[in-house]
């Protein structure tokens, strides 16, 4: 089909949810942005029981190490430990989306993991940042290569048809 514009009638249903949809969305948004400035005014000290206050529930997980870690031992794990890696001690994070809604994330004591298990990490670690900074360029390269080779196979003018 070629490009056009369709017909409000024809598209009317899936746009309204479409937009129903957003306005929802940035609703959740706004409203998990005010209660994060509340629980910033109440402070770290009193974020229990503003969270509280506000009818929030406060889930203190286990202390933890992101290289110890255990995805399966806390619940949306994979959404708040890379906001934990960015907040400093006494933190208190912006909403970050997980998959039943919102969380704010409020760090009241953060220690220095453990070096040797660190250290013991950084060669597996560099080999996942050279392999996926390498991934496009080798994607590039391929390319290249499949161009190189449809280039060769074409019949140039100065060749007669094998045919």
């Amino acid at each position: 089909v070629d490009p056009h514009v369709p017909p409000l009638e024809d598209v009317k249903e899936e746009a309204k949810l479409l937009a129903d949809e957003l306005a929802k969305s940035t609703a959740f948004e706004e409203k998990a942005t005010a209660l994060r400035e509340k629980l910033v005014e109440g402070g770290l000290i009193n974020f229990d029981e503003t969270a509280k206050k506000l009818a929030l529930p406060v889930r203190v997980p286990a202390p933890f190490s992101v290289y110890e870690a255990s995805p399966e031992d806390m619940e949306d794990f994979a959404s708040i430990a890379p906001s934990v890696l960015s907040l400093e001690k006494g933190s208190i994070s912006d909403p970050v989306p997980t998959q039943t809604g919102m969380a704010i994330i409020a760090v009241k004591d953060r220690q220095p993991g453990d070096l040797a298990l660190a250290e013991s990490l950084k060669p597996d670690v560099a080999r996942t940042i050279q392999s996926t900074r390498m991934a496009p360029h080798f994607a590039t390269w391929a390319e290249h290569l499949l161009a190189e080779a449809r280039s060769e196979a074409e019949p140039t003018d100065a060749e007669p048809d094998a045919l």
